[in-house]
C-alpha cells in the first residue's frame, strides 16, 4: 500500500555535544527462505533488498517397448516428449529419447511452484508411432514411464502327410511321423507336430513370428526321423501350407483292377529271360528249317 517505502522524519542530525548521529537501518523479521542485503547511506537512502531462490524441482522420463523386441521392425529411432505444466505444454521443453540415451532423459531446473501453489508436471508423446498404443505411468516426483505396445501379427503354417506306398502293402508305413519346423534354416526349439490318422494325418503350427527385426522369416518343414525305406519329399510353402510325401523309390505305381505292383529290380530278369527266350525260338526254327 506504500509501494514498499518509508522515510524517518524529524531525526536529530548531532548529539548532544555536537557529534554527528550516524543513521542506519535493520529489518526487524527477515522473510522465511529469503536472504537480506542492505544498500545506500542515511544520506542517499537506504535499500532492503530480499533475494529467494525459488526451489526447483526435475521430472524424468523412460520410453518402454513392448513390442517383441522390435519384431516387425516398426519402432522409430526416436520419439518427442513434450512437458505440460497444470496442463500446458511448456514452450521449449521437450525431449528426445532414442537408443542412444536408453530410451531416457530428464526436464531439470524446473520452478516448483507458480504465486506459492506447486506446479503439476506431466508429459506426453508428442507424435505415437504408427500401429502402437501408448500408456503413460508414474508421476512428476517418481518418474514417466511411456509406454508403446504393439501387438506383432501372427502366422500358421500347414502341414499334410501323403504316402505313395500302394496303400501300406508292404506294411512299413508308421503309426505316426513327427515334423519339426525351422525358421531361415534353424529348427525351431519345441515346434513339432505329430501326424497320424486320428488327425487325418495333418497339422497346423499357429502363433508363428512372421518377421524377425523386420525381416520376413522363411519357414520350412522336415520329417523326422525319415521312416525306413521311405524318402520324404517336400512340396508347397509357408503360405499355402507344406504337402511331405513319403515314397518308397522300388515300388512301381499299380497296375490293372488288382493294383498289383512289382519291384523294378525284376525288369532286368524278366528282359533276360525274353531275350533268352527269343534266341532259343530262333534256333529251333534254325534246325527244323
Amino acid at each position: 500500500n506504500n509501494g514498499w517505502t518509508g522515510t524517518f522524519d524529524d531525526l536529530p542530525l548531532n548529539k548532544a555535544v555536537g557529534t554527528a548521529i550516524a543513521y542506519t537501518v535493520e529489518e526487524a523479521v527477515v522473510p522465511a527462505g529469503y536472504a537480506r542485503k542492505i544498500t545506500g547511506s542515511a544520506a542517499s537512502g537506504y535499500k532492503i533488498t530480499n533475494s529467494y531462490a525459488p526451489s526447483t524441482t526435475s521430472v524424468s522420463v523412460t520410453k518402454a517397448w513392448d513390442d517383441a523386441d522390435n519384431q516387425d521392425g516398426l519402432r522409430p529411432a526416436s520419439i518427442t516428449v513434450q512437458l505440460y505444466a497444470d496442463g500446458k505444454a511448456v514452450k521449449g521443453k521437450t525431449l528426445e529419447l532414442s537408443k542412444a540415451n536408453n530410451w531416457t532423459g530428464t526436464f531439470d531446473g524446473l520452478p516448483e511452484r507458480k504465486a506459492g501453489t506447486a506446479i503439476a508436471y506431466t508429459v506426453e508423446e508428442a507424435v505415437v508411432p504408427a500401429g502402437y498404443t501408448r500408456k503413460i505411468t508414474g508421476s512428476a516426483a517418481s518418474g514417466y514411464t511411456i509406454t508403446n505396445s504393439y501387438a506383432p501379427v501372427k502366422a500358421g503354417v500347414s502341414v499334410t502327410k501323403v504316402w505313395e506306398d500302394n496303400d501300406n502293402r508292404d506294411g512299413m508305413r508308421p503309426a505316426s511321423v513327427t515334423i519339426q519346423l525351422y525358421a531361415d534354416g534353424v529348427a525351431v526349439p519345441g515346434k513339432t507336430l505329430e501326424l497320424g490318422e486320428n488327425n487325418d494325418w495333418t497339422g497346423t503350427f499357429f502363433d508363428l513370428p512372421m518377421n524377425n527385426a523386420g525381416t520376413a522369416i522363411v519357414y520350412t518343414v522336415a520329417e523326422t526321423p525319415e521312416p525306413a525305406i521311405y524318402v520324404p519329399i517336400v512340396s508347397g510353402d509357408a503360405i499355402n501350407g507344406f504337402v511331405v510325401t513319403n515314397i518308397v523309390p522300388e515300388i512301381l505305381p499299380a497296375t490293372g483292377d488288382n493294383g498289383y505292383v512289382f519291384p523294378q529290380t525284376l525288369i532286368p530278369v524278366l528282359l533276360g529271360i525274353l531275350l533268352l527266350s527269343l534266341l532259343l525260338i530262333v534256333r529251333r526254327k534254325k534246325r527244323f528249317d
